[in-house]
């Protein structure tokens, strides 16, 4: 949905970025057998099921909050043979796997770009109002 993070995963070595209102154009030209919906929007949501190709997978990833619902007409879904997966949080082989993965990508020194500088503990008040306002995709509260 934010344009600066579209330009972050092209970053992060993502080819195609789109907007919701672009993605039936940008499946048309590159196909969709599996699209991860990971900005949590009920826009993006319905966009996703409207062009997810056929036998095609969506994984829900970043409806973690409640949202408006999503509607859709389950026989063109199960006539195009979708497949629809949520995932939320990890298990402990997950995290291994990750921390591996930070360790041997070469964009590794972008993911310290995502979080900025911790706040102490005693501004969590600023550390919630700019998790709220969205300026980081996560925000850090340093413990002593």
């Amino acid at each position: 949905m934010d344009a600066a993070r579209r330009e972050l995963a092209t970053r992060f070595g993502a080819t195609v970025v789109v907007a919701p209102e672009d993605l039936a154009a940008a499946a048309q030209e590159h196909g969709a057998d599996v699209i991860l919906e990971l900005s949590g929007s009920s826009r993006a949501v319905r966009a996703a099921f409207g062009v997810v190709d056929m036998g095609g997978r969506v994984a829900l990833i970043g409806s973690v909050s409640p949202a408006p619902e999503v509607g859709f007409e389950p026989s063109g879904f199960v006539k195009n043979l979708t497949s629809l997966v949520g995932c939320h949080n990890y298990r402990v082989d997950d995290l291994v796997e990750a921390v591996g993965f930070l360790g041997r990508t070469p964009v590794q020194r972008l993911f310290g770009e995502l979080v900025p500088a911790p706040y102490a503990l005693r501004d969590i008040d600023a550390a919630v109002a700019a998790s709220n306002a969205g300026t980081a995709p996560r925000i850090a509260v340093h413990m002593p």
